[in-house]
């Protein structure tokens, strides 16, 4: 596995073009309302930032950092993620829908209720974070680190799982289609719960 590349923030560019409007590449403890198609954020920090009623669809983002932010419903498929940092957002019901994410990194997030749907996830990492509810189908993960998060009834379906390490995570009453299964590490406990879903009958 490769090591997940952090966000490049140089500072040298202060401001970020959306359309012919150039915009501030550092927001702060505000209320934006931002609904844009199409678009590039390169080497932007949003910290203490609230979305309201916002979408990116399509969208391009490069070396970006969202730092305990309200992102909460917000819209962003088929869009890149590259060396992008979500740390401490609250990011309920969130769409990521034909997304590419690469060396993106999900820390500390609340992100119950999320769709990845056809979604292709490559070094990157999942830690510390609830994804419980959230839909996984046909999604693409690899390479990628998962540590201590909550997947309490999300759905894995025709999802490759191979490689991927889920014994620190809490995998209760998660739905899986067999295609998921081989190659998946989890730990004894796990393993057992996991037999159940394949019509396994374990015998004491």
């Amino acid at each position: 596995m490769n090591k997940c590349k952090e966000p490049r923030l140089s500072y040298l560019e202060i401001k970020t073009k959306i359309d012919d409007e150039w915009i501030a590449s550092e927001y702060s403890n505000m209320d934006i309302h931002i609904q844009k198609d199409d678009i590039k954020l390169d080497e932007c920090l949003f910290h203490h930032v609230t979305f309201q009623k916002s979408h990116f669809c399509q969208c391009d983002f490069m070396d970006v950092i969202f730092e305990n932010c309200d992102c909460s419903g917000m819209d962003f498929s088929n869009s890149l993620f590259h060396r992008v940092l979500f740390k401490n957002c609250r990011m309920i019901g969130c769409d990521f829908i034909d997304t590419d994410l690469s060396d993106v990194q999900l820390i500390g997030n609340q992100m119950s209720l999320c769709n990845f749907s056809g979604s292709r996830i490559k070094n990157s990492k999942i830690i510390q974070s609830n994804l419980c509810e959230s839909r996984f189908v046909d999604t693409k993960i690899q390479d990628s680190e998962i540590d201590e998060c909550c997947f309490t009834q999300a759905e894995f379906i025709h999802t490759p799982l191979k490689d991927l390490d889920f014994s620190t995570s809490d995998l209760n009453g998660i739905t899986l289609t067999s295609d998921c299964i081989p190659g998946i590490m989890v730990n004894a406990f796990q393993a057992i719960e996991l037999s159940k879903l394949l019509g396994i009958v374990i015998k004491e």
